[in-house]
């Protein structure tokens, strides 16, 4: 079986608090110590990112949060943090550069864990940042009503940011074809 890195996207550090956080949590821990692996991967590395983003805790990053969950339910895969992010961009460009320095890009994929509002956004930020690996973002849907606003209005911001970046390359394109 080919091998992943799980990239899990921190969302806050609600993990021991919050049903839909412990939801999320539990799905992450699910893919990192399955047997089966994840899209037909075994997971050997897991990285969590997010950093220290609450006003109330500024000791727990959301990797650590997201680390001690996956430890209380006993996944044994290696785990490297990434406590530096803050935000969506920064979390998926550390996972991208850690895996690149402790993994092979020929052995491994990049399999990013986000929750499924925010698809469309990782989605496009991990073509241009994925340092070469093949990549694939596995999603989860928190279900709450306040979610699908989120859901919609992440949706819109991702497809404005992509044509945005789009806008960008072609006008540069027609720069350098005159």
């Amino acid at each position: 079986m080919q091998k992943a890195v799980l990239g899990i996207l921190g969302y806050g550090t609600d993990l021991f608090r919050k049903s839909e956080y412990q939801r999320y949590g539990y799905r992450a821990a699910q893919i990192a110590g399955s047997s089966s692996g994840v899209f037909g991967y075994k997971v050997d590395l897991v990285i969590p990112s997010g950093g220290f983003t609450n006003p109330k805790d500024l000791t727990l990053s959301e990797a650590a949060a997201l680390s001690l969950f996956l430890k209380q339910w006993g996944i044994k895969t290696e785990i490297l943090l990434d406590e530096q992010s803050y935000t969506t961009r920064d979390n998926v460009a550390s996972i991208f550069r850690l895996a690149s320095e402790q993994r092979s890009q020929k052995e491994h994929i990049v399999v990013l864990f986000c929750r499924a509002e925010w698809t469309l956004k990782v989605m496009n930020l991990a073509g241009g940042l994925s340092r070469g690996f093949e990549w694939r973002v596995e999603t989860f849907d928190l279900g709450s009503h306040d979610e699908i606003k989120k859901q919609i209005l992440g949706t819109v911001l991702s497809c404005v940011s992509f044509f945005d970046q789009l806008h960008k390359k072609l006008r540069r394109l027609k720069i350098f074809l005159g």
